[in-house]
């Protein structure tokens, strides 16, 4: 983030996975990273007096059908949300 022009993170970053991957401010434990499992990394940096904040959750591995259909169920809801307030296209299956 520094290299890129911010000044400080906007708050601390989040890195969680398993079960904690679900909750909005998860913190930190000693649960290791594993194949198959669904990891949150929610970061942030100021810059000229702006706040950002990234979200981003990826999938460890082969997913399985069921976190296929997770993931369709809210790149679905995303794209309702946003075509409500700006119209967007549609996304590439």
């Amino acid at each position: 983030m520094r290299r890129l022009g911010g000044q400080k993170p906007s708050f601390e970053t989040i890195v969680a996975t398993a079960s904690h991957s679900a909750l909005p401010h998860a913190h930190p434990t000693s649960e290791p990273i594993r194949n198959n499992q669904l990891l949150l990394i929610d970061m942030g940096t100021t810059q000229a007096g702006y706040t950002s904040d990234m979200t981003r959750t990826v999938f460890m591995g082969r997913p399985t059908s069921t976190i296929k259909r997770l993931y369709a169920s809210v790149l679905r809801a995303q794209w309702k949300a946003s075509r409500r307030f700006a119209p967007v296209s549609r996304p590439v299956k």
